[in-house]
């Protein structure tokens, strides 16, 4: 995993990247609902619908790609 932070335009982006495609495509909708878990057992699912709520609560938003064998979620904040 890596993660970068730099500035592009007037956006503070937090790019997290993990090496592999862990998710199955039909998947990608549902990633970010409270209790979507790729892992087996209970409570899960919480910490990408947590920091979606967090980070559109202060007027941002992430982006989820799967790309060359990498999962990359991108967070724009202002």
């Amino acid at each position: 995993m890596s993660i970068k932070i730099y500035l592009e335009g007037e956006s503070n982006i937090i790019e997290v990247i993990n090496s592999g495609i862990t998710l199955k495509f039909e998947n990608v909708k549902t990633i970010f609902e409270r209790g979507f878990s790729t892992k087996n057992g209970d409570n899960r699912g919480y910490g990408l619908y947590n920091a979606k709520k967090i980070v559109e609560r202060n007027g941002g938003r992430i982006q989820l790609s799967l790309e060359d064998d990498f999962t990359i979620f991108k967070l724009f904040i202002k």
